[in-house]
């Protein structure tokens, strides 16, 4: 009995793990073509998550886009953007018990030129 509760739970368990997109360049300020001149594309790659929890079968939110921008910003204080980002979602859950729900954003830091 517990053999087949197990294995019923197992298939009903999902997973996402999805692509969204490659972006050239994403930024969550305002920013104008004049500015572009102004910055620079550096080697320094960062990554971002914004991430909900699902207890039972309650979520705790949605994953927001601009977040997970935001989140891979914070990591370096003069970068203003990302260049060459590739952004994913990824979904997870063990009915009735757990899961997740997030967006992931890795990218390149653009910075002002000094």
């Amino acid at each position: 009995m517990r053999k087949s509760l197990l294995a019923l739970l197992l298939l009903l368990c999902g997973c996402v793990n999805s692509n969204i997109g490659h972006l050239s360049f994403i930024a969550t300020d305002d920013m104008t073509l004049e500015d572009f001149s102004n910055y620079q594309e550096t080697d320094i790659e960062v990554t971002g998550i914004d991430k909900e929890h699902i207890f039972i079968f309650f979520p705790t939110g949605l994953p927001e886009f601009d977040k997970v921008v935001n989140n891979a910003l914070s990591k370096n204080p003069e970068a203003v953007a990302l260049a060459d980002a590739q952004v994913k979602y990824i979904y997870w859950y063990i009915p009735y018990v757990y899961g997740q729900e997030y967006y992931e954003i890795t990218g390149k830091l653009v910075t002002k030129k000094h």
